[in-house]
């Protein structure tokens, strides 16, 4: 029977139906599905084929199989069977039919076969190509562009016009740009392109453009804590001397502060 080189896949479907399947169990359907578009019709029973179907020699392997087996097919007539694929197949069939038949039709009237249609080239594409290669003369940019695919092999596939845009922005390598980049690698985010990092850019740079806030004046902590407020002895001598001499106490200082002391003491005479 001719072999059918393409099936239709629909992922929203297979996901829903296989997410508790581990990756060994991933590999037995699919193959076990490709040989079953391939050649249009049922597997066949024998599990010695199916293994070689599915290049299934350790025991873990052949266990997954089998376990694909029993839930997706359905053993009819010595040959499993899978009601999606039937119902897929007899699409492909029916359309492939009727595309003979409108071929036939066009070529008994005489009409010239239908011209493949040109593809028109796109311009978006085109122009990122461009930004690319104007941002790569940039050694800022290389040094991101470097890094991040270190982290994310991913992104060596993505269009990189943003990074030159964090660069003229401002943004910095070492503080905002480099940073980002490490934070969502320690997030285990899963990242698709370089647009994943602008937001938290833009947050770090923003944070580093803000004015710091004026602190208040405090008299007591700038004042030397090892100075002592309280005037001592000799300062206290000084004042009372002070006070005298601009009273008219004594004319010249005192010898010793016991004199101090006598003659700043007012005199009383007798009456």
């Amino acid at each position: 029977m001719a072999e059918n080189p393409w099936y239709p896949l629909y992922v929203g479907d297979y996901d829903r139906k296989t997410s508790h399947l581990s990756m060994l169990e991933h590999g037995a359907y699919i193959l076990l599905m490709n040989h079953y578009y391939a050649m249009r019709e049922p597997l066949p029973s024998d599990l010695k084929v199916l293994y070689r179907i599915c290049r299934a020699f350790t025991p873990s392997e052949r266990k997954s199989v089998v376990k694909i087996l029993s839930i997706y097919f359905t053993n009819h007539d010595a040959h499993y069977v899978n009601k999606r694929c039937d119902s897929e197949i007899d699409k492909l069939l029916k359309y492939s039919k009727s595309q003979s038949a409108k071929a036939q039709l066009r070529h008994s009237h005489g009409s010239a076969p239908a011209q493949p249609r040109a593809r028109v080239p796109l311009s978006q594409p085109q122009k990122e190509e461009k930004d690319d290669k104007a941002c790569a003369r940039d050694p800022a940019f290389k040094i991101v562009y470097d890094f991040g695919c270190d982290l994310f092999p991913q992104l060596a596939s993505q269009t990189t016009a943003v990074i030159h845009q964090w660069i003229s922005s401002g943004a910095d390598l070492e503080l905002d740009i480099i940073p980002e980049i490490k934070r969502i690698e320690t997030k285990e985010i899963q990242v698709r392109g370089w647009g994943i990092f602008t937001q938290g850019i833009a947050d770090s740079h923003a944070k580093r453009l803000q004015p710091m806030p004026k602190g208040r004046s405090n008299e007591k902590s700038s004042r030397n804590p090892t100075e002592n407020t309280r005037p001592n002895k000799a300062e206290r001598l000084n004042a009372a001397l002070q006070r005298a001499a601009e009273s008219g106490g004594f004319a010249s200082e005192p010898e010793s502060e016991e004199k101090a002391l006598v003659d700043v003491t007012p005199e009383f005479s007798e009456p």
